[in-house]
């Protein structure tokens, strides 16, 4: 017996009434209208977990693997994108730090200016949180703005990286979450153990 073939349903155009959904052909993006507001849909584009980790055997720049590559072409004016990682610091008897940087593609667009040195031979996680705004359509220099939000440390902090950045969106960009010690010895590490990337708008 054949299998009947199932049409799929292809959502598009602009929602008019509570509950329709719709596409926002801008933002690339569905959408829905609600009591009167017409608001786009966010959606996951990746997550995972792992295990991937540095110690301070050098205190130039590391970068974990890519978290996501973001397609050439769809990072462009109005688009914001979510990046959540989670990271654990095992630290040594020192007063090393940490500081944590974001990166698309080989640029880094993101860099805490906040270097904390965590209390000695103790073991936490914690969040890094960045948005990752388009303000420009793609193109090989378009300007890129990105932040991270500050939850974790009391005096928090801001990010030391010009804003805007000009980058390639007309081609692929790799995201990465990286960190830099200030002092070398192998006795502190900092491990990636999950992360989600996600499509606000």
């Amino acid at each position: 017996m054949a299998i009947p073939f199932l049409n799929r349903l292809l959502i598009g155009g602009t929602p008019a009434a509570d509950g329709e959904l719709g596409r926002d052909a801008t933002l690339k993006a569905l959408s829905l209208y609600d009591n009167g507001q017409l608001g786009t849909i966010p959606r996951t584009l990746d997550g995972g977990t792992g295990t991937e980790a540095f110690t301070n055997s050098v205190t130039s720049d590391q970068d974990f693997a890519t978290l996501f590559t973001i397609p050439a072409n769809t990072l462009f004016t109005n688009k914001i994108l979510r990046v959540l990682t989670m990271l654990e610091i095992v630290s040594g008897v020192s007063s090393v730090t940490i500081a944590p940087h974001l990166k698309l593609g080989a640029t880094k667009v993101c860099r805490s200016s906040t270097t904390p040195n965590w209390t000695d031979s103790v073991t936490q996680s914690l969040v890094f949180e960045f948005l990752i705004f388009g303000r420009a359509a793609a193109g090989a220099a378009a300007d890129v703005s990105c932040c991270q939000l500050t939850r974790f440390i009391s005096t928090g902090e801001v990010n030391t990286v010009n804003q805007p950045v000009a980058l390639a969106t007309n081609g692929d960009l790799a995201i990465a979450l990286g960190v830099a010690f200030s002092g070398t010895g192998g006795s502190e590490s900092a491990q990636l153990q999950a992360w989600l990337i996600q499509e606000m708008r």
